[in-house]
């Protein structure tokens, strides 16, 4: 209901569950898609496959699993491997994801980076070995590198991502 109603109380709630208070331009971009539904980009350059946007309640269920699992990794000294201005974790909790491919891979937008990072950078996050690397310094600029990319047909969107049932 939040990103295309606009009501504040539900929006207010996952940022509250969430512990964050979202960028404008995520905000902006939830409020006019919520997601991608079956439109997903492929190839992606990072790792190969595909990527969908998440709608609202996906990007709160998939940060929910994560936050999950990263506590538990970072309490084990499980940290993963960063590449970039970014703040040494498996999973942080101000990690918002954006994109998923399926299988457990997504590209977050951090809005917890280390010195010489800027809050609302685009990150690559693949699951095996927690590996994670600084693609954008904000949503606009990487969403703008994909619109090129997909221009130069680096990428193509594509409608017919696999149905779970």
């Amino acid at each position: 209901k939040w990103p295309r109603g606009g009501e504040e109380d539900s929006r207010g709630d996952g940022e509250r569950m969430m512990g964050v208070r979202l960028p404008n331009e995520f905000r902006e971009s939830l409020r006019r898609h919520d997601g991608s539904g079956g439109y997903f980009i492929t190839p992606y350059k990072i790792g190969g496959g595909e990527q969908r946007f998440l709608a609202l309640q996906e990007i709160l269920d998939f940060w929910q699993v994560m936050a999950d699992v990263g506590t538990e990794m970072d309490r084990q000294g499980e940290f993963g491997t960063q590449t970039g201005p970014m703040k040494r974790h498996w999973w942080n909790r101000r990690w918002i994801p954006l994109t998923d491919n399926g299988c457990g891979d997504c590209i977050f937008v951090d809005l917890d980076p280390a010195d010489g990072g800027t809050v609302g950078q685009v990150v690559d996050w693949w699951h095996e070995g927690g590996e994670s690397t600084v693609l954008a310094p904000s949503l606009k600029a990487w969403l703008n590198d994909v619109v090129e990319d997909v221009r130069n047909g680096v990428y193509q969107f594509r409608n017919d991502w696999p149905k779970t049932e």
